[in-house]
């Protein structure tokens, strides 16, 4: 009825981010701790796209928290192989 468009992405950190093809590269190098500028150099970003991203991906690494556990909660036993 609003005719407006939606998409998985739709209000959430990554939405209206380009170059998705090199959301993978950014990522693994912030895995490998790597500077804003040098994580720029390596994907091919400008180095203030860089510093966009990195605060877009980290706050939603921010609220990616499993829940606690509440209630009843059981564990069985493990058997492992020696």
């Amino acid at each position: 009825q609003c005719h407006r468009s939606f998409n998985a992405l739709t209000d959430t950190p990554l939405a209206f981010i380009r170059l998705r093809e090199k959301w993978l590269p950014f990522l693994q190098c912030m895995l490998g701790s790597m500077t804003v500028r040098a994580a720029a150099e390596t994907t091919g970003i400008h180095r203030n796209t860089s510093f966009r991203w990195r605060h877009r991906f980290l706050a939603m690494a921010k609220d990616d928290r499993p829940k606690p556990l509440s209630g009843i909660v059981e564990a069985d036993e493990t058997y492992l192989l020696e």
